[in-house]
Formats: structure tokens, C-alpha cells, sequence
């Protein structure tokens, strides 16, 4: 008996990485900012196309995010495969905002009334000295601005400590799981001083730990039975893909507060924007950290 034999093509996944810049800034692909899912045996992407409207230098932080597309791969034995596409993400942040001291109300000379207030109409031009400063709220917000600074300060010092451990995967996520941690508790301390949609950032920083947390310790378990380096290798580096997805979805997450953010005042805007693109950057480095620092 004779027949045809049909062989179908396997799927294959390519994914477009998410990418960040600042506003003003011009952003170039090199063609290998992308991941794959379903290669099998020798086949290999190498490069594929890329291209955003957010990378273009008059990219407005207002508009983002923008879609990055992606296609048109180059390899070996694609031939083989019914490819999918999937395109990513390019947030645009605004640039820093110059952060005023808070004022001290304490310490400032009372307005007479009798030298800054007029009573004829032809007074009008003439304003109070209070008039020229910025509202409480405004001050608030650079303030805040200001305290999440010094925490992603403070949390990226504590990622480069972790250095330390970057021979070993395991130890490298528990130190990476303990910054989280502590960044976690301290934006907590801060929540209501927060833009619009941010109250619950603790919580989705701590849920990207947890989820961390659990890439490791399955890891250790699939670690104990493994019998080649081979297996070793592929466990430790589905461990660290599963923490950067972890990051990535929490800085995505927190980017979706910019949607909230809807005040009159496009200073007030521009500072909470400013806050809530500062916070998810800050998992954005530490994904990147931990990929170096892993070598995976």
C-alpha cells in the first residue's frame, strides 16, 4: 500500500523585545532585539526587521506607547516553520523634570497686604508674591517625584551588589527577590502621595517578586534531578526568562497608570508621567541587569 505523506510545518514564534528611550532621542534597531520560541534542531533566526514610529527623535512622550513591528527573518531551516509575529512595545519617557526644593513656609516673610494688594481697578496688573509660586500640589508632585528618585536609586545600588552572586543563578534571583522586596515596602510608605494609578505599584512589585521567587525555587527542584549540563544550563536559563517576564509585565503594568493621568495643569502632568515612566524604567534595568549578569 501507497500513500502521500504530508509533513507540516512547525510553529514558530518571534517575538519583538519591548524597548524604552527619551523623549528627543532617536532610536536605532540592530535587528536582533527579539525572541524566539520553536526552533528545532540546527535552524537559527539571526536578524529580522524592525521598525517603531517611536523611534523617530520627534516621538512624543504623550503618544506612548508605539508598536514596534517586526519581520522579514533571516536564518537557517525557516522554510520549516509557519512563523507567527509578534510585535512589542517602545515606550517613550519624558525627560527629567528639574525638581525644586520643597517650600519653607516657615521661614518666608509674610506679604503686606497693604504694599502688594490694590484697590483700584487699574491695579489688576499688580499680584500677590504668592501668586508666582507653584501651587501646593505641584510642589507636592516634584516632591514625589524626587522621593521615587532616590528609591530606584537605591534599588538599582542593591541590583549592582547582586553581582556578586552572578555566577550563580539561584542566588543571584534570591538577592534580586530581596531588592524587590525592600523597593516594594518602600513605595508602599508613599503610595498616597502618588499619581493616579499608582497606589497599588507595592503590589504589583511584589507580585513580579513572588513570580520570581518561584521561577527559582522550581528551578531548584528540576535542578535536583537533572542529569546533564546540558539540562542544567536549559533550567537556569527558563529561570531567568520567567523573572524578566516577570519585570517586564510589572513595568508594563505600571505604565498603564499614564492613561490616569488627567489634570489641567501640563507641568502636573508632565511631573506624575515623569514618576510613573521613572518607576517601571527601574524594572526595565533590572530585567537588563539580571540578563548580563547571568550571561542567559
Amino acid at each position: 500500500m501507497s500513500g502521500d505523506l504530508t509533513v507540516d510545518p512547525a510553529s514558530l514564534t518571534v517575538r519583538a523585545d519591548d524597548q524604552t528611550k527619551l523623549e528627543g532621542e532617536e532610536f536605532s534597531f540592530n535587528g536582533t532585539e527579539f525572541s524566539v520560541e520553536g526552533l528545532l534542531f540546527d535552524s537559527t533566526v539571526r536578524s529580522v526587521s524592525l521598525s517603531s514610529q517611536g523611534a523617530e527623535r520627534d516621538a512624543a512622550a504623550l503618544e506612548s506607547p508605539f508598536v514596534i513591528s517586526i519581520g522579514q527573518p533571516v536564518g537557517n531551516g525557516l522554510e520549516n516553520y509557519d512563523i507567527t509575529f509578534v510585535p512589542g512595545t517602545l515606550f517613550v519617557d519624558p525627560v527629567a523634570v528639574s525638581i525644586a526644593p520643597p517650600l519653607d513656609f516657615n521661614n518666608e516673610p509674610l506679604v503686606n497686604p497693604r504694599d502688594e494688594v490694590k484697590t483700584g481697578l487699574g491695579d489688576r496688573d499688580n499680584t500677590s508674591q504668592l501668586e508666582t509660586r507653584d501651587p501646593v500640589e505641584l510642589v507636592n508632585a516634584k516632591q514625589t517625584l524626587a522621593d521615587v528618585g532616590n528609591l530606584v536609586s537605591d534599588l538599582l545600588d542593591a541590583i549592582n551588589a547582586c553581582d556578586q552572586q552572578s555566577g550563580d543563578v539561584n542566588r543571584y534571583l534570591a538577592c534580586l527577590s530581596d531588592a524587590l522586596n525592600a523597593f516594594a515596602g518602600e513605595l508602599d510608605t508613599i503610595s498616597t502621595n502618588l499619581p493616579p494609578g499608582m497606589q497599588n505599584v507595592a503590589q504589583i512589585v511584589q507580585d513580579a517578586r513572588v513570580q520570581i521567587d518561584t521561577a527559582r525555587q522550581r528551578a531548584q527542584m528540576r535542578l535536583a534531578t537533572a542529569t546533564s549540563d546540558a539540562e542544567r544550563d536549559t533550567i537556569r536559563i527558563d529561570a531567568v526568562n520567567e523573572a524578566r517576564a516577570a519585570l517586564t509585565n510589572a513595568s508594563n503594568e505600571i505604565r498603564k497608570a499614564i492613561a490616569l493621568v488627567k489634570v489641567e495643569d501640563p507641568e502636573l502632568a508632565l511631573i506624575q508621567r515623569a514618576t510613573i515612566n521613572q518607576t517601571a524604567s527601574a524594572l526595565d534595568t533590572v530585567g537588563i541587569s539580571l540578563a548580563r549578569a547571568t550571561g542567559l
